[in-house]
């Protein structure tokens, strides 16, 4: 009983941090422009431009 209660506890923490997952790409794919403009601006901070 216990052994069938962990593999669903298991399970369950699987598909939330599968789901976690897929929701981090999905916003990667949405903010992937913005990130890499933000990127490119902290860069040039950091230069010094």
């Amino acid at each position: 009983m216990l052994k069938a209660y962990k593999f669903l506890e298991v399970r369950s923490i699987k598909i939330k941090s599968f789901k976690i997952f897929m929701g981090c790409i999905f916003l990667e794919l949405k903010y992937y422009p913005v990130a890499i403009f933000y990127r490119h601006c902290e860069q040039s901070l950091l230069r010094g431009c």
